[in-house]
């Protein structure tokens, strides 16, 4: 399947997406100094800094950061860096608890 755009990078929605589900996992695996989370919720916010193309089926590293979470929201940040550890792409993610719907 290609994920790319014309000029051969990753694709922005491709980008947006991973973003998204990689900080969305995040919140899971917080650990204890966190409010611990059932489910990873949804988005409310979600914003991507496309700072250098990567090009499609290149291997890429992805760092995510829990900010901030609590009863409702959690924030995140994330980065990703393509294989020579240059900075490609970042993030920012806001996401609502959903635990107490279910």
């Amino acid at each position: 399947m290609a994920v790319g755009h014309s000029l051969g990078n990753l694709h922005g929605g491709c980008v947006a997406t991973l973003i998204d589900l990689c900080s969305s996992m995040a919140i899971l695996v917080s650990g204890e100094k966190m409010t611990a989370w059932r489910s990873p919720g949804i988005s409310t916010e979600l914003a991507v800094s496309y700072i250098a193309g990567a090009p499609e089926g290149a291997k890429l590293r992805v760092e995510n950061e829990l900010l901030r979470s609590g009863k409702t929201l959690a924030n995140l940040y994330t980065k990703v860096y393509n294989e020579d550890g240059r900075l490609c792409y970042s993030g920012t993610h806001t996401k609502f608890c959903l635990d107490s719907k279910m």
